[in-house]
């Protein structure tokens, strides 16, 4: 087996207080974009049902409870 001697790329190169701004913002702007698209499509009512649904779902997705969980041996 070889090892490959490769420099960092960009990324891994960051400190990791500015990945972790970084990552959020992405995060954060991933779902507060949505907010616009169900309220032009569903109305506010029902928008802001989706809207609450929607967060909550994604608020757990984004703390590491996604479904990509391998099963337990």
């Amino acid at each position: 087996m070889t090892t490959q001697n490769r420099a960092p790329d960009l990324w891994a190169r960051l400190p990791v207080l500015l990945r972790a701004i970084i990552s959020s913002l992405v995060i954060t702007l991933a779902a507060v974009n949505v907010w616009p698209l169900l309220r032009l499509s569903l109305g506010v009512r029902l928008a802001a049902i989706a809207e609450v649904i929607f967060v909550t779902l994604y608020r757990c997705w984004a703390s590491g409870g996604g479904g990509s969980q391998p099963a337990a041996s």
